[in-house]
């Protein structure tokens, strides 16, 4: 057990203000990906360095954090490095809304994680949500048979992104059981920092130097999707019903993609909103609770 302190207790209003500012962040992180216009590596490492270095000052107030609970965080940073690798790659690959809505999926790969770690069978309705993902995806991959086109890699690599971002979440989780997130998080942040450097090194990439625009759209990636939508998201699963959280991951690809058609023109087609509709379904119905959550809002 660690000493931090208790945690605060807040109106539904104020947790509801947060939980509003965390999705339209976290809806902002595709385009911030795009407008950096950097590699993945270049991107990553600044953005996780930032965080990491804003958040560290905090993490020094708690005290007692187990061997354990440190090398699961790191290997949650390491397949947080993974997810967000793939992740900016599609945002540069494909249509914004391409990348949102397959990367939606994420909810089934850790429903599906948990089946597999906690030996539990699933119930009819979290079957029914892997079929309606999966025709989500088959959708939005429709057309496209070409692994040379532009935009299959980016579509492609969203459903990767999501699936490491599942595993990431059931790492999170685990480490997450007796750490404060302002512990977690910014060793997270560290983990996939080093990850992105490793990365760039080996593939002799330059983290310097880049052009003024592309420092000020890392820095909205860092104040944005990271520290408002990631590390705010993430203390949120403990004072915020997890129906209401699923409805919230239901508004982000909407968000990013009303966003996207304002700020590149991207106009979605039929395809991927109907794509959308049955990704939508699938993240209800695996995060909608079967039981009262002890959680307030």
């Amino acid at each position: 057990m660690n000493d931090s302190p208790s945690p605060p207790s807040h109106s539904r209003a104020f947790l509801g203000f947060l939980f509003l500012i965390a999705i339209v962040s976290l809806g902002h992180a595709s385009l911030f990906a795009r407008a950096a216009q950097a590699p993945p590596e270049v991107v990553g490492f600044w953005r996780m360095s930032g965080a990491a270095l804003i958040l560290f000052p905090f993490a020094l107030r708690y005290a007692n954090v187990n061997r354990k609970q440190i090398l699961l965080s790191f290997i949650a940073g390491f397949f947080f490095f993974i997810h967000l690798w793939t992740f900016i790659f599609a945002a540069q690959h494909t249509k914004i809304a391409n990348c949102v809505v397959l990367f939606a999926v994420n909810p089934v790969f850790t429903s599906i994680g948990h089946w597999f770690l906690d030996g539990v069978r699933p119930r009819w309705k979290t079957l029914f949500a892997y079929a309606a993902a999966g025709a989500g995806v088959l959708i939005a991959l429709h057309n496209k048979t070409s692994f040379a086109a532009f935009s299959l890699q980016g579509d492609l690599l969203a459903v990767v992104s999501a699936g490491f971002f599942s595993a990431f979440i059931l790492t999170g989780n685990a480490a997450r059981k007796n750490l404060n997130n302002l512990v977690f998080s910014p060793i997270v942040y560290f983990s996939a920092a080093v990850c992105f450097l490793v990365c760039a090194v080996l593939r002799s990439i330059p983290l310097l130097p880049w052009p003024l625009e592309s420092w000020a759209a890392i820095l909205g990636y860092i104040l944005v999707p990271t520290l408002l939508g990631h590390t705010l998201y993430t203390y949120l699963l403990s004072h915020v019903r997890i129906h209401v959280m699923s409805f919230g991951k239901m508004i982000e690809p909407l968000v990013a993609i009303v966003s996207a058609w304002f700020l590149f023109s991207e106009k979605p087609g039929e395809e991927i909103l109907l794509s959308f509709v049955f990704t939508a379904v699938a993240t209800l119905l695996i995060l909608w609770p079967d039981q009262n959550d002890p959680r307030r809002v």
